[in-house]
């Protein structure tokens, strides 16, 4: 067995022998989490926060293990607790805004990255999704400022080389925009939203044959996609 399999064995024979150790069930549930079980996690989570209710680190682990779960009201309320306890919290701060962005409410998540990156402002994972956010807010210089900070931070992460290359392409600048898109395709060839996106910037620049190329991909990839049909289907009646 792995390192990881011996400690979840240790942890599970701790709590055999004495089920109220707090710490036990914390660390159990992390590698539960980490290895993609995610139910026993939170119920390994919820026994912790039971025992040991004022470990700000508890409620924040949860929040994320929920949002895994996409039970984001429950989250909302983890990450809340969790900056009651630690308010100088940078990831909890993340956390809330990541979840705040998803129920529509933008400006209040703005204001959690910022403070997350005032705390921390090398925080790669809080430059990104700041990065995002202010793209759909038409941000898109600032956007592109924070894509090259988080790319620095998280240099492996396709993600960001493809919010990159959108922000640079929503600015015009489609020779620097490819070059993102090319990176963050070579990091995750399967990454289909990044392989849509290049086509439409291929099309745009009549390199039809190219974007067929790039849209079919996308279409692979994302089957249920009716964007990209759309945008093969384009695509195949201009070339007529």
């Amino acid at each position: 067995r792995g390192e990881k399999d011996e400690a979840a064995a240790h942890f599970r024979t701790a709590i055999e022998e004495d089920d109220s150790l707090a710490l036990a069930h914390h660390n159990l549930a992390g590698l539960l989490r980490a290895g993609g079980d995610l139910e026993t996690s939170l119920r390994h989570y919820r026994r912790a926060l039971e025992l040991d209710p004022g470990n700000a680190n508890t409620p924040k682990n949860m929040g994320f293990l929920l949002v895994q779960l996409k039970r984001n009201d429950e989250a909302r309320g983890l990450f809340e607790k969790a900056l009651e306890l630690a308010p100088d919290d940078p990831d909890a701060h993340v956390g809330l805004g990541d979840v705040l962005v998803e129920q529509g409410m933008l400006e209040e998540a703005k204001s959690h990255y910022e403070r997350a990156l005032e705390l921390a402002p090398n925080h790669g994972t809080g430059l990104r999704q700041y990065a995002f956010l202010l793209m759909r807010l038409g941000s898109a210089d600032e956007a592109i400022s924070r894509f090259e900070q988080a790319r620095e931070q998280l240099s492996d992460d396709a993600g960001i080389y493809c919010g990159l290359a959108d922000a640079l392409n929503a600015r015009g600048r489609t020779e620097e925009a490819e070059k993102n898109y090319v990176k963050a395709l070579e990091l995750y060839p399967e990454f289909g939203l990044a392989w849509n996106n290049y086509g439409d910037l291929l099309s745009r620049a009549g390199r039809s044959t190219e974007a067929i190329e790039a849209y079919s991909h996308a279409q692979t990839l994302r089957p249920d996609d009716p964007n990209i049909l759309l945008n093969l289907g384009r695509l195949y009646a201009r070339e007529k």
